[in-house]
């Protein structure tokens, strides 16, 4: 946990290959009394050429799928290309201390954090 003025940041950023919502769930970090979450839902189904079922990933649910390592793999599926489709999607959002939600909704952690920080 690393502490820098009043950003406690409770989850690392994995990696610079790992700044999508995607890879986090749960609370980010926190910032005086907001705290950033990432939450939503992740399913993504895979169909062959002819539109047939071939697997799903849904963060605990593993078919024959392959998993994305990084956020190039995940290219594919938010631009439904090859047969991926991404059916719901997850996000990072800051709360108050009532737990609702300040300003916009974020994609990337990078942004997330940015945006901790000036609203806090």
């Amino acid at each position: 946990m690393k502490t820098i003025n009043k950003l406690k940041i409770l989850q690392e950023k994995i990696s610079d290959k790992h700044n999508d919502s995607f890879w986090y769930d749960g609370d980010i970090a926190t910032c005086g009394d907001l705290t950033l979450i990432a939450c939503g839902d992740i399913k993504i189904i895979k169909n062959d050429k002819n539109g047939l079922y071939m697997g799903m990933y849904d963060v605990k649910a593993r078919d024959d799928f392959p998993e994305p390592k990084c956020d190039k793999d995940l290219k594919p599926m938010y631009n439904y290309e090859n047969g991926f489709d991404m059916v719901n999607n997850n996000w990072f959002e800051i709360l108050d201390s009532d737990n609702d939600t300040v300003g916009d909704i974020y994609g990337y952690y990078d942004d997330a954090i940015d945006a901790l920080r000036e609203e806090a």
